[in-house]
């Protein structure tokens, strides 16, 4: 069974009150309701001029209330989604819904100050995007500006935070989400607590040394999938490394010592985090690790030293697979009640004694 590749962003939950497709009228318009049950938007979208080869669209909303929650692909204006060059939202709109206005075109856009709630994937992947969050925001989704963008926190938001092209709730205990076109050593402030899902998903320019503060308990899934960095010192007090959460970092090199702190390691949660003959060149995994999930260190193929420590309980499937460079013994903690299957798949350089308990 091959690793399946993670899907990004992250799927949002398919809502009862997904809109139909569009209506097509008259002079290039289309319209119709994007509302939550009860709540009256609707929406026009219009062409901005005459080229129908390379039509431009500004999509307007009016009314007052919430909008629909959607499905990636759901909104009835996600065909033209990458031609809306301008978005027109409405005082009174209260939240704006899941995956509304992903990958359009736009640059700059006004949020109301009557809205409370931007969704999940709201803004995903938008073209370099410049905006506001106002200062009665309560909820931020996951991934709601995920990309590029500019986003600046009302002064009087009393939930969230920005700095630079990075978003923090407000007293900065919580990553949110980084700007993919950051560049260069990322240092995490010692308040952080918890670092979001999706946080840096794909920072390919963020290199360097990571150092995660002693302050952090949680790193979430798909953190710092992708990125760029060359080390890794997590702190002390980790309990929770997210599923994905250091896939892809093929630039990561040298010893990684998992804390003691740390129960459980995530499927995939370091898998393919190697660059032939130059990655991770050896696993510790502290004492306080219980398991570790599918595919965790798949494709490690630089590492020639693993350590399990007493405690451990479950090793998932193809947890070390193809960790060609492994070599002597090896030795599985007592406590270790499950195996996955093909956990030590492809470690063909294993050629001394196998030890389990």
């Amino acid at each position: 069974v091959e690793p399946e590749e993670l899907p990004a962003p992250v799927e949002p939950t398919v809502e009862d009150n997904v809109i139909a497709d569009p209506v097509s009228l008259a002079d290039g318009e289309m319209t119709g309701n994007c509302g939550a049950e009860g709540n009256n938007i609707t929406w026009q979208l219009t062409q901005n001029n005459q080229d129908n080869q390379n039509p431009t669209y500004t999509l307007t909303l009016t009314g007052s209330g919430a909008m629909a929650d959607y499905e990636t692909q759901g909104t009835p204006w996600y065909n033209y989604r990458e031609s809306i060059t301008e978005i027109i939202l409405p005082e009174g709109l209260t939240r704006i819904g899941k995956s509304a206005f992903l990958q359009t075109a736009i640059t700059k856009v006004t949020i109301p100050d009557t809205v409370t709630s931007i969704g999940q994937n709201a803004f995903w992947n938008c073209n370099t995007i410049d905006t506001e969050i106002p200062a009665n925001v309560t909820e931020l989704g996951e991934t709601a500006f995920y990309g590029t963008f500019k986003v600046t926190v009302a002064e009087d938001n009393p939930n969230y935070s920005a700095v630079g092209k990075i978003i923090y709730d407000k007293n900065q205990t919580k990553l949110l989400q980084v700007s993919q076109d950051i560049e260069g050593t990322l240092s995490i402030p010692e308040t952080v607590e918890e670092i979001g899902a999706y946080t840096l998903y794909g920072c390919s320019d963020v290199t360097g040394e990571l150092v995660i503060p002693d302050s952090v308990r949680i790193i979430g899934d798909a953190a710092f999938y992708g990125t760029g960095i060359t080390s890794l010192k997590l702190g002390a007090n980790v309990q929770t490394i997210g599923n994905n959460a250091f896939q892809g970092c093929t630039a990561l090199t040298g010893a990684l010592t998992i804390p003691d702190s740390v129960q459980t390691i995530g499927a995939y949660a370091f898998a393919q985090a190697n660059e032939t003959g130059n990655g991770i060149s050896a696993i510790t995994l502290g004492s306080g690790v219980k398991s570790v999930g599918d595919y965790a260190f798949y494709g490690c193929s630089s590492v020639t030293s693993l350590t399990m420590n007493e405690g451990l309980e479950s090793i998932g499937q193809y947890a070390f697979r193809d960790l060609s460079a492994l070599s002597g013994d090896l030795n599985i903690p007592s406590t270790v009640t499950t195996i996955g299957d093909g956990a030590f798949r492809g470690c063909t350089g294993l050629s001394g004694t196998l030890t389990i308990g």
